[in-house]
């Protein structure tokens, strides 16, 4: 049996977020103008803004955020690498 090798790092800082399995993303809804759009008027009812964004993107998880800032969490697979492409696809709708 081969030896075990233990290895000591700082893989658990406070404060800082590690993505092992997964990449997170912070997106931005904002209109033509860039103001923020208010996405809790966009929730509720059948084929809004979020659940586009979200049939769209197929997240793991997501959260929107419950106020005037247009802001949604997403973590993703680790098969979408940028936000560049996330941004690419939500403005492809």
């Amino acid at each position: 049996m081969g030896a075990v090798t233990r290895i000591h790092g700082l893989r658990n800082t406070v404060g800082t977020l590690y993505m092992d399995n997964c990449n997170m993303f912070l997106i931005q809804v904002q209109n033509a103008a860039n103001a923020n759009r208010d996405l809790r008027a966009e929730d509720d009812a059948v084929d809004e803004a979020v659940e586009y964004i979200v049939k769209e993107l197929n997240p793991l998880a997501f959260f929107v955020v419950d106020a005037n800032t247009g802001l949604i969490y997403v973590v993703m697979d680790k098969n979408i690498s940028s936000a560049a492409e996330l941004q690419t696809r939500i403005r492809n709708m």
